[in-house]
C-alpha cells in the first residue's frame, strides 16, 4: 500500500512545518485503520488484527487507487522500480480508498463478536 507522501502540514512549536516521506504517510495509513477499528467497535464488532490477509482479498476491489504511472528510479542505490497495473513494488496495491476501506470493513469483514 501506498500513501501520500510530500508536504504533510505541521506546527512545531508554534511554527508551520511540512514533513513528508514515510513519516507522515505512515501514521495517515494508520490514522484510517484506526478510525475503522473506532467504528467497528461501535457497532460491536471485534478490532481488525492483523491486516494482510485482508489486505490481499480486497486486491480486485475499489479499495485501492491502482497507481499506473511514476518511477523511482532517481535513487542513488538502485535502479528503482515503475508503477504498473496491480501490485507492484513501488506502490505495492496502490493507495487506500479510505469510504471503500471503511465499506469493505464494516459490511464484508464483519466476524461480529
Amino acid at each position: 500500500m501506498s500513501a501520500w507522501a510530500l508536504n504533510y502540514e505541521i506546527y512545531e512549536h508554534g511554527n508551520l512545518d511540512y514533513i513528508g516521506g514515510t513519516s507522515a504517510s505512515t501514521p495517515a495509513v494508520a490514522g484510517m485503520f484506526s478510525l475503522i477499528n473506532d467504528l467497528r467497535l461501535q457497532q460491536q464488532l471485534p478490532p481488525l488484527g492483523f491486516l494482510n490477509p485482508a489486505l490481499y482479498t480486497m486486491l480486485q476491489t475499489s479499495c485501492y487507487n491502482d497507481i499506473l504511472r511514476g518511477n523511482n528510479g532517481d535513487q542513488p542505490c538502485c535502479e528503482g522500480f515503475t508503477a504498473q497495473s496491480g501490485w507492484d513494488p513501488m506502490t505495492g496495491l496502490g493507495s487506500p480508498n479510505f469510504p471503500a476501506l471503511e465499506s469493505f470493513f464494516m459490511q464484508s469483514f464483519p466476524l461480529r463478536r
